[in-house]
């Protein structure tokens, strides 16, 4: 996962610490087509499990380097990034 979004994750686990309250982590993604041509359907199931297990790991190491008193929820999502946050983020206290 990239630095920026290891960076904001560490930033929103620190602020629940204070706020004690929780954080639901998303990766929302879509495959990337080329023309016409769709993924099989057995790399998509692939990359959605790469990008699962890359999210724990990157929660489980943020948890690790800042404090595991924070419950972290993690949910993969397939589909449009914005609009996907959005949902996700009903109810939020705070979208980071």
């Amino acid at each position: 996962m990239a630095l920026v979004a290891r960076k904001a994750l560490a930033w929103a686990v620190r602020y629940a610490q204070i706020d004690r309250n929780e954080v639901v982590a998303v990766h929302a993604w879509e495959p990337v087509t080329i023309g016409w041509t769709p993924y099989p359907s057995d790399l998509v199931h692939n990359l959605e499990s790469e990008k699962a297990l890359v999210l724990r790991q990157t929660v489980d190491k943020v948890l690790h380097d800042v404090g595991d008193d924070v419950a972290v929820e993690t949910h993969m999502v397939r589909g449009p990034t914005a609009r996907t946050l959005v949902h996700m983020s009903e109810g939020a206290t705070l979208l980071v």
